[in-house]
């Protein structure tokens, strides 16, 4: 079944680079620019699979998508976003750097234009289902320089991963390898400089910073930690110095 499942991959992530080969569109043509740079980041198949390795503790990114729905509503009814304004249909999944996955990123488009994520759980280690909100004009300009450069080529697999999100950098990967935790390195967005994957800060769960730190919030009240566990969940954790 792993032989099968691993087959199944490969053809699928092999699919999303076959497809990808064309060069983005200026600028000017947001809407293609956006869908380029989403066939190059994510598909559907992918996030399925990760579901079918039996892990209980993934988060089903379907099952994100309705709480990410439900924040979108929320935000439309107070005015945060405007009332035309959706999710695209299939999230980015963002990595850590063991390749484990970490977040769904669901873009926020009104009239194809982004404007917005709005960043799930992808695991249950986190406290609550919606980590983290924003503004956003997506990675299509910067991923682009990354090809243009000669960083990132038609052979790559490129996803991103977690360098205390909301920034990241680009995990770069092959079909045949996938999503298993095997990126042959990793990019910065901004010029394409290499990471040591031992620099690539992460957000922590509210358990890891515990386990890091026993002492860290003894004296904190029950209100006070939950708001803590909050704070970490969101990816703002001051106390840890990372805000």
């Amino acid at each position: 079944m792993k032989i099968v499942t691993n087959v199944l991959l490969w053809f699928l992530l092999l699919g999303v680079v076959v497809s990808c080969e064309h060069t983005m569109p200026s600028e000017k043509e947001e809407s293609r620019a956006l869908e380029w740079e989403m066939e190059t980041l994510t598909s559907e198949g992918e996030l399925n699979l990760l579901l079918a390795k039996g892990n209980e503790n993934i988060v089903d990114w379907q099952l994100s998508k309705e709480f990410a729905e439900l924040w979108l509503t929320y935000g439309k009814e107070s005015g945060e976003y405007p009332g035309a304004s959706s999710l695209l249909p299939v999230p980015i999944a963002i990595y850590s750097s063991d390749g484990d996955i970490r977040f769904y990123e669901f873009r926020v488009v009104d009239k194809n234009k982004l404007i917005g994520s709005i960043v799930g759980a992808a695991t249950k280690d986190y406290g609550c289902p919606i980590v983290f909100e924003g503004k956003s004009s997506g990675y299509s300009i910067d991923l682009k320089k990354l090809y243009d450069m000669g960083k990132l080529t038609n052979e790559d697999l490129p996803r991103l991963v977690d360098d205390g999100y909301p920034s990241v950098v680009i995990g770069r990967t092959t079909p045949t390898k996938g999503v298993s935790g095997e990126f042959n390195e990793y990019l910065t967005l901004a010029d394409g400089s290499t990471v040591n994957k031992g620099d690539i800060k992460e957000v922590l769960t509210y358990d890891k910073a515990l386990e890091i730190d026993p002492e860290l919030f003894k004296e904190l009240s029950d209100e006070d930690k939950s708001k803590m566990e909050v704070e970490i969940a969101k990816g703002c954790h001051s106390v840890l110095g990372n805000c």
